[in-house]
């Protein structure tokens, strides 16, 4: 049995630490719901956008769609906004779109991510995977924070949240680009007409937060770049990450499991120009269901490659997810196995503690191995960059049949890489 149970951070307090949670009663406007704005709110609207300042656009997790890409951008572009977003966003190939933020916003101190500080905050879609993104807007404190949701429950994520509009993402976007105020005089009597104003929402007199937004990500990028191309690294798990995105194939369905793997993926960003869509089981983060889900895909989306990134314990978890009679040729799994909770090697707090290797690492010795015998799955164990790199393009030919890319890595291996990979960032950045 397994109970989620959430609970506030801290979730291990360092000696000492003083944990303080907001008493303030606040007011967050709540608008009624709408199938479009009505003209004098997209007027108020537009007004707070000539004023606010910086404006940063963040993402949550929401499903692929064009419309919504096309008009978020012909915003940003007018406003001069940052449009940032986690991977799980569905936005990677939207030019404008800032993507390495888990990166960046780890390293900058506080004094550089003063220039990243939004006046305006507008939000979407569900829930985030970056931390760091988390933090810096809890402590950013824009002097307002719009989130776009045409119904449900809205989470105060980061503390700040004042007005929930209640309208379709795309319909927002798209009407604070195109009434002309012009021809609305705001007494409710006269029909506006509609033409494509776009630079009427932009300021003259005030910067531009995107600048520094898209800056600090191609620096990032730039980094990742460097890092990865070291020689003499070990053999690890989030190297060999890198090298299966870098290999996903054109139209991948791309399904993550929890705990690593979506924060690996988070991180890395995926390949550019393959309209790659990502799904992950995200909500109380549990990895129960992540390779069924994916397997439910590849039976549901026969025509196109379903990839599942997963680490061994969610794998293992879910077993029975291909139990089943009927054939997933368009599926791969690529399995990073480690032998246990690897995550809690590399998160603070469980790493910590002196139970760790009993309690939260949950040591197993399984491999795929008689699995794929059982179900016949193509099996392809690695333990090397050059078996990786000879195994790929075979594990990943269309012709050739569901398969799991078995990757084995050392657990201790991996979190002391990945500790590398943190004290690289803080000095890059720093």
């Amino acid at each position: 049995m397994q109970v989620n149970v959430p609970l506030r951070e801290p979730f291990y307090p360092k000696a000492g630490e003083e944990v303080v949670y907001e008493q303030d009663v606040k007011i967050i406007r709540d608008d009624h719901s709408h199938y479009a704005l009505p003209p004098a709110e997209i007027l108020e609207l537009r007004e707070h956008l000539r004023t606010a300042g910086r404006v940063v656009v963040v993402v949550g997790q929401q499903a692929a769609s064009p419309g919504l890409a096309a008009a978020l951008d012909e915003f940003a572009a007018a406003r001069q906004a940052a449009v940032v977003a986690d991977v799980i966003s569905n936005l990677s190939d939207v030019r404008r779109t800032v993507q390495r933020q888990d990166i960046f916003l780890a390293g900058l101190p506080k004094a550089q991510q003063a220039a990243l500080q939004p006046d305006l905050l507008i939000t979407f879609g569900q829930s985030l995977i970056s931390k760091s993104l988390k933090l810096f807007l809890r402590d950013a404190a824009p002097s307002q924070h719009w989130h776009l949701q045409a119904s449900g429950e809205a989470a105060d994520t980061f503390r700040r949240l004042t007005r929930i509009i209640r309208v379709q993402p795309a319909t927002f976007f798209q009407q604070l680009l195109v009434l002309k105020t012009a021809d609305y005089n705001g007494s409710g009597g006269s029909n506006p007409s509609f033409s494509a104003v776009a630079d009427e929402t932009a300021p003259s007199n005030v910067p531009s937060g995107a600048a520094a937004w898209q800056r600090a990500d191609a620096e990032a990028a730039s980094f990742l770049a460097r890092f990865f191309s070291a020689s003499g690294q070990p053999f690890n798990e989030f190297s060999a990450f890198n090298y299966a995105l870098a290999a996903l194939p054109e139209h991948t369905a791309l399904h993550l499991a929890n705990s690593m793997a979506v924060r690996y993926a988070n991180i890395l960003g995926l390949p550019a120009g393959r309209q790659i869509e990502v799904f992950a089981n995200r909500g109380t983060s549990g990895i129960d269901g992540c390779t069924s889900t994916a397997v439910g895909a590849a039976l549901a989306q026969p025509e196109r490659p379903v990839v599942l990134l997963t680490g061994d314990v969610a794998f293992f978890y879910d077993r029975n997810a291909f139990w089943h009679n009927y054939p997933t040729p368009n599926l791969r799994v690529v399995l990073f196995n480690n032998h246990g909770g690897g995550i809690f090697r590399i998160i603070d707090g469980p790493r910590q503690q002196p139970e760790l290797d009993e309690f939260f690492e949950t040591t197993q010795a399984l491999t795929a191995e008689n699995l794929c015998r059982d179900f016949s799955l193509r099996y392809f164990p690695v333990s090397s960059f050059d078996e990786l790199n000879a195994a790929l393009p075979v594990f990943f030919a269309a012709e050739s049949g569901a398969a799991v890319l078995e990757i084995f890595t050392d657990s201790k291996t991996n979190a002391a890489f990945f500790e590398e990979y943190r004290a690289a960032v803080k000095q890059a950045f720093s």
